[in-house]
Order: C-alpha cells, then sequence, then structure tokens
C-alpha cells in the first residue's frame, strides 16, 4: 500500500481549452511523479470539475467564482468522510497538502481525528489564517509547513480574508516547524513546490 498521501489544492480539476488541462493523476504533484507510479504515493482528489470556455479565459470572475465553490466544497461532511475512510484504507505514514487542501485535511481531522499509522503531516503553501488552531489529532504527529512570502495567489486570499495565510508567513501555533521554501519555478508559483524535484529531495531525506 501507498505510505505517502497528496492532497491537492485548489483548481485542479480546471480545464481551459488549449491553455490548461486538469492536473493528471499525481494531482499536480509532480515532484512525486515517481512515486504516484510506483504506487508509493496516493493522490486524494476533491476538487470541482469545471471548464472554462476560452472566451472567458482572461477574465478573473470565473477563477473567482471556483474558489468560493471549492472553499466551500473543502468544508463539506461529505468531503471529511472521503478522505477519512481513505486515510483509514491507506494508513499513509505521510500526508502532503496544497493550498485549500490544507482546509480539507483539517476538517477531517477535526471530525474524524487521524489515523495511527500517520506519524507526519506537511503543509505546502497552505491557504489558511496563519493563527488556524491546531487539531487535537495532530498532538502525535510531526507537523511541517513550508511558507514562501512572495506566492501571489495566497497574497489575493490574504486580501480577500484580512489575514495573512499560514502559507505565506508561517502557521504560528505551538508544535509546528515552520520551513521556508523559495518558489522559483516560472508560470505558476503558487504551484512550483509541488512541481520541485527539491520538494522531494529535501523530505525523502526527512528534513
Amino acid at each position: 500500500m501507498p505510505d505517502l498521501l497528496l492532497i491537492p489544492g485548489f483548481a485542479t480539476d480546471l480545464r481551459i481549452p488549449f491553455l490548461r488541462r486538469t492536473r493528471p493523476v499525481d494531482g499536480g504533484f509532480s515532484a512525486f511523479r515517481r512515486e504516484v507510479g510506483q504506487g508509493r504515493a496516493d493522490v486524494f482528489r476533491w476538487g470541482i470539475a469545471e471548464s472554462v470556455p476560452l472566451s472567458r479565459a482572461f477574465s478573473l470572475r470565473p477563477y473567482l467564482q471556483l474558489y468560493q465553490r471549492e472553499r466551500a466544497r473543502a468544508d463539506m461532511p461529505d468531503v471529511a468522510e472521503r478522505l477519512w475512510q481513505k486515510m483509514e484504507q491507506m494508513k499513509p505514514a505521510t500526508v502532503f497538502c496544497h493550498s485549500m487542501g490544507a482546509r480539507v485535511l483539517l476538517n477531517a481531522a477535526r471530525r474524524y481525528g487521524l489515523p495511527p499509522s500517520v506519524k507526519r503531516i506537511v503543509f505546502v503553501q497552505a491557504d489558511m489564517p496563519m493563527d488556524e488552531p491546531k487539531p487535537k489529532a495532530f498532538a502525535a504527529c510531526r507537523v511541517q509547513n513550508l511558507f514562501c512570502p512572495w506566492d501571489p495567489l495566497l497574497a489575493v486570499s490574504a486580501l480577500a480574508h484580512h489575514v495573512w495565510r499560514a502559507g505565506q508567513r508561517g502557521w504560528d501555533v505551538e508544535g509546528v516547524e515552520n520551513l521556508p521554501f523559495a518558489l522559483l519555478r516560472p508560470f505558476n508559483l503558487h504551484t512550483a513546490s509541488i512541481r520541485s524535484p527539491r520538494l522531494r529531495h529535501a523530505f525523502a531525506k526527512g528534513q
């Protein structure tokens, strides 16, 4: 069974004709494409399948609407239950969450706890308040939070919610290891970390 569970974030299943395909089987975590292909990692997909026509591709409105819909979906009890069931079946040792995927895991942990198999949780560019309370279920896990101040999508989220995001400034709660992770890959800085081989190399060594 896979011992690594990957929870992708916002717009994983967004499609724009000629410009953007939905994320492949790795859910956008191309840093772990090899592990997914070898069956050593699995992906929990929870997002909304959406197609934006080319005529609206350069307008902000469809993406803001999708953000609101996916944020509401991340809070739905059925999503939390599905994630819990997947973790119970997989029994992963490590869980990686990206962006809004952090919200999905937090909700599942608060409703159902975590399987005893989970020893490590890594948040990557987490789209959640930097003072978000830590679930009690995390007490027995090593919790790491990767952040970068120049994440543009999190900057928009911070403006919308009037609070810094944990993926920008760090998660300001006790018992969390906050680790800076520079976003360097082009075209979409918000996903640069989960596309970077640096992520796999660093955390394969248990940084």
